[in-house]
């Protein structure tokens, strides 16, 4: 009988599809996780020197040595990671690309795709990033991002920490829109080019 959620998704053959990565609890800059062999309590954090890990005893044996685990620990999955599997599905990039086709009325707002922002957000190449006659076979694809950021301890993290937490998230932002990344989907099995753009954004911190 499986006693941990680890024992029971590895006898059960399942993974989740997160990267792991260690917070500082003072400052809430992210680590990536060390292998269990480099964990110690003399792991810190390289910008303020807190300790990143915390020592627990063996459930099986007084004798063996601790298990070092992460004091605060953040799963991510990164949009770029997501769009893979996203536009796998049969259909999906026929529907996100739609919006190349339907007819448009000035003054008439129906939906996100009438605003101004999406007619006139610039892309990387200077030009309308959703233009109707791309002269590319890109596909365009633009984001509604919700975020919203649960907090530990007694205060309220500061802006300057929030934005640790957020480097990731806006890295691979700019990398999607800048640079774009090759993605393998029904229609284009030796991959298509794939930009994103973030149109709009729904917030609770």
């Amino acid at each position: 009988m499986p006693i941990t959620l680890k024992t029971t998704l590895k006898h059960l053959d399942l993974a989740d599809r997160f990267t792991i990565f260690v917070v500082c609890p003072q400052c809430n800059s992210l680590h990536d996780l060390l292998p269990e062999p480099d964990r110690s309590a003399d792991a810190l954090c390289t910008l303020c020197a807190s300790g990143l890990y915390t020592g627990f005893p063996s459930l099986f044996s007084t004798k063996s040595k601790p298990k070092f685990k992460p004091k605060l620990s953040a799963p991510s999955h990164l949009v770029s990671s997501l769009l893979v599997d996203f536009l796998a599905w049969a259909g999906i990039e026929e529907a996100v690309e739609q919006w190349r086709y339907d007819p448009r009325q000035d003054g008439i707002y129906k939906d996100i795709m009438d605003g101004q922002i999406w007619k006139n957000l610039e892309g990387p190449d200077g030009n309308t990033f959703f233009a109707h006659n791309l002269e590319s076979d890109e596909l365009r694809i633009g984001l509604t991002l919700s975020l919203d950021c649960m907090t530990t301890g007694d205060r309220e993290p500061t802006a300057e920490e929030l934005q640790q937490l957020l480097i990731l998230v806006v890295d691979d932002l700019l990398r999607l829109c800048y640079d774009g990344i090759k993605i393998v989907t029904p229609s284009h099995p030796q991959g298509r080019l794939v930009r994103v753009a973030l149109v709009a954004m729904m917030h609770h911190l």
